[in-house]
């Protein structure tokens, strides 16, 4: 139910670290191909190459594990915000060192342009 959520938020959009992103893609697909919900911990971490990330995860799971449903429910909701929030962060940061840029260079139409998307980009964050 958990991969079923991030694949409804299209979180994954917001990951810009290729390996997490793969990751993740991959487990919504496997997650679609066995039915929500009927795929355990260990069924995805099989889907795991090993490595430095699954490694961390099994760490993460052994040392601060919890079987309680609604404690996982608000666990993936809050990275979920998280996730987006420190997208919207950089996206927003990229943007004002964009805009700078553009203005010392005197190009009025390029500040326009990047004045509306930043203005969308707040809008969009707000949702």
């Amino acid at each position: 139910e958990s991969i079923a959520q991030v694949a409804e938020t299209g979180v994954m959009a917001y990951f810009t670290d290729d390996e997490l992103k793969d990751l993740g893609e991959t487990l919504i697909i496997k997650d679609r191909e066995r039915g929500p919900g009927k795929s355990t911990t260990s069924f995805y971490l099989d889907c795991l190459d090993e490595g430095h990330l699954k490694g961390l995860i099994l760490k993460s799971l052994l040392e601060g594990g919890t079987d309680d449903e609604k404690v996982w429910e608000r666990y993936i909701a809050d990275t979920i915000k998280q996730v987006k929030r420190k997208s919207y962060e950089r996206r927003k940061k990229n943007l004002s060192m964009e805009l700078k840029k553009t203005q010392a260079m005197g190009d009025h139409d390029g500040c326009d342009r990047l004045l509306r998307e930043k203005d969308k980009l707040s809008k969009e964050e707000k949702l």
